[in-house]
């Protein structure tokens, strides 16, 4: 009788473990098909928001981005960029695609791993910002014009090659000279206000061509003269900083409320600010016109810990996580590496023939591209600097 018990509870044990491997391994199966089917959703996205050519058969002669001989040994790849001025941008997404204000109007896509452009778009208006969202699908498109009072935003959705959302500017002669995406939200800095929409909203306006369009959530004035040059949150998300021509820099909550500003350039420095990506409680500062580049705690106050001089204005500013450090372009054609927090130059890096002006970090942060109105220059990984 404890014989027959015995083989029967063994026998129970055997079927609770073999549910029990039944069970894991079905849930490892359903996680390899998810991780699958989400590898091939990502492929299939990735695939859809890369350049394809303007060129019938997928020819190259109407390129406007050709390739010339690179001059610096940590110079990957370089092309010829005539078309665009030093003001128009260049934003890169999650892809490594580049989009690339060129000829004022116009926007295009590029690819430095495939060697290919796209001619997204030509705008009724100066194009000044360009700025991907996280997901790398959406690609919102800022700038302005004299004849257009009321502007527009445009943000494409990038894998159908069409507009989804106009956000208007409700105020009269506002250029969007900033943007920066958080999750479904667009923040704008203009010549006198501070606007976010969100693009999840239903159009309840409409733009000066008649096209839908919505309107902004929060409107924030500028209190300092001075058109915007930045406006950028911080890494966690929780605070707004801003920067005018001016050199005046304002700090805001998430509802928009300003909880700190200081004068942090002198007027008509141009300058830019950069949140660390590492401390959301640091910010740099970079001026055009002044040379200075700043390092500033954001905490009860704004205080600032270090300050450099170079000899040559700054035109654009990135931190690198990978070396905790700090790339700046400088007026006179250069870029400088920075050591963080001592602020000693590490490298100075040759290789533009006009000023770059700006600047972007690939998907991974790990490498850059700079842009002047002669060339753009795609650099080797910062591990081989």
């Amino acid at each position: 009788e404890e014989e027959i018990k015995q083989k029967v509870e063994e026998e129970i044990k055997r079927k609770e473990e073999e549910e029990i491997k039944r069970q894991k391994d079905e849930e490892m199966r359903r996680k390899k098909e998810e991780e699958t089917k989400q590898k091939e959703e990502e492929e299939k996205v990735r695939s859809s928001v890369q350049p394809r050519s303007n060129t019938p058969g997928g020819g190259t002669s109407s390129a406007v981005f050709t390739p010339i001989t690179c001059t610096e040994s940590i110079c990957k790849y370089m092309v010829k960029a005539g078309g665009c001025c030093y003001r128009y941008g260049l934003d890169i997404n999650k892809y490594n695609v580049l989009a690339v204000a060129y000829d004022q109007y116009s926007v295009y896509l590029y690819s430095e791993a495939n060697k290919t452009e796209e001619k997204l778009c030509t705008c009724q208006y100066y194009v000044y910002c360009l700025a991907w969202n996280q997901q790398g699908t959406l690609l919102a498109i800022g700038g302005g014009h004299n004849s257009n009072t009321n502007n527009t935003i445009q943000v494409w959705d990038i894998p159908n090659r069409k507009i989804t959302k106009r956000l208007k500017i409700n105020d009269i002669n506002q250029t969007c000279y900033c943007l920066d995406w958080k999750g479904d939200t667009i923040t704008a800095g203009t010549d006198q206000y501070i606007y976010q929409w969100n693009i999840n909203d239903q159009d309840n306006d409409q733009d000066t061509q008649g096209n839908k369009a919505i309107l902004p959530r929060n409107t924030v004035q500028n209190n300092h003269l001075g058109y915007i040059r930045t406006v950028q949150w911080s890494n966690c998300k929780s605070k707004l900083a801003t920067i005018t021509e001016n050199g005046d820099m304002c700090i805001y909550d998430e509802e928009f409320k300003l909880i700190q500003q200081h004068k942090a350039h002198d007027d008509n420095s141009y300058p830019l600010l950069q949140w660390c990506p590492w401390d959301n409680q640091v910010i740099a500062t970079a001026g055009r016109d002044d040379g200075y580049l700043k390092i500033w705690r954001v905490q009860q106050g704004i205080t600032l810990i270090k300050e450099v001089k170079h000899q040559s204005g700054i035109t654009n500013i990135k931190w690198i996580p990978s070396k905790k450090a700090i790339i700046t372009a400088h007026t006179n054609n250069q870029l400088v590496l920075w050591e963080y927090p001592s602020l000693s130059i590490t490298r100075t890096i040759n290789g533009h023939t006009s000023t770059p002006y700006y600047l972007a970090l690939n998907a991974d942060k790990s490498a850059m591209v700079s842009k002047s109105s002669s060339e753009m220059i795609f650099w080797k990984p910062f591990d081989q600097f």
